[in-house]
């Protein structure tokens, strides 16, 4: 298995979800009031009129291009050319994966903070996803911080009860991936070096259908 150390896991979590999202497909160019985002963010659409060519669940990247307070574009890759759809989106919603925190453990996938391995499935990162089985429960724990989105988050999607979209990214490794899955945990756990833990568990939903750069 191929291992990689000394680099940053990251969990991320797609909130809030904003809606009054419209789009002019001619342009490209998506309008939603003080979005907030900036370019390289990764987004989702979590429902859709319209938009025909866009994936409701599929990640895209904000680009700087017609960035502005109100309006942004989006491309399939992070730093890539601009998606074209080909219909207008009349009403929408869209979400942000927000970071929960730098992963300190993560069960079933050999990884912890400062190293990960590939799953026993395979050594592709993009086969990470596909090699969890439908309903299979991981265990994570992540830094602890009450206040930022991330976390109020995690405990809103606890609390819902309801599947959303989580990602997994470690840059100098290049692994980056998103998937569906159900907060089936959420709590405090212990402490490492000093810092508070959040400990949770995710059921990982439809495998298959995974989402990578």
């Amino acid at each position: 298995m191929t291992k990689y150390a000394a680099r940053d896991l990251v969990l991320t979590i797609t909130a809030p979800v904003q809606t009054g999202l419209t789009s002019v497909a001619s342009t490209d160019i998506f309008t939603l009031t003080a979005h907030g985002y900036v370019a390289g963010d990764a987004v989702t659409f979590t429902a859709l009129t319209g938009g025909a060519g866009l994936v409701i669940g599929k990640r895209y990247y904000v680009i700087a291009t017609n960035l502005a307070a109100n309006t942004f574009m989006v491309s399939a890759t992070a730093g890539g050319a601009t998606f074209d759809h080909t219909t207008n989106v009349t009403a929408g919603s869209v979400a942000k994966f927000n970071p929960v925190g730098q992963v300190s453990a993560l069960g079933k996938a050999g990884s912890q903070r400062n190293l990960i391995e590939a799953s026993a499935y395979g050594d592709a990162w993009t086969d990470w996803v596909v090699g969890q089985q439908d309903g299979n429960e991981m265990d994570f724990e992540v830094e602890l911080d009450n206040t930022s989105t991330g976390h109020v988050a995690v405990k809103t999607a606890y609390d819902a009860g309801v599947p959303t979209r989580f990602g997994l990214t470690m840059t100098a490794a290049n692994f980056d991936v998103a998937f569906p899955a159900l907060l089936t945990k959420w709590e405090r756990g212990g402490d490492l070096d000093g810092l508070l833990l959040g400990a949770g568990t995710i059921k990982i939903l439809n495998p298959g259908v995974t989402d990578t750069p």
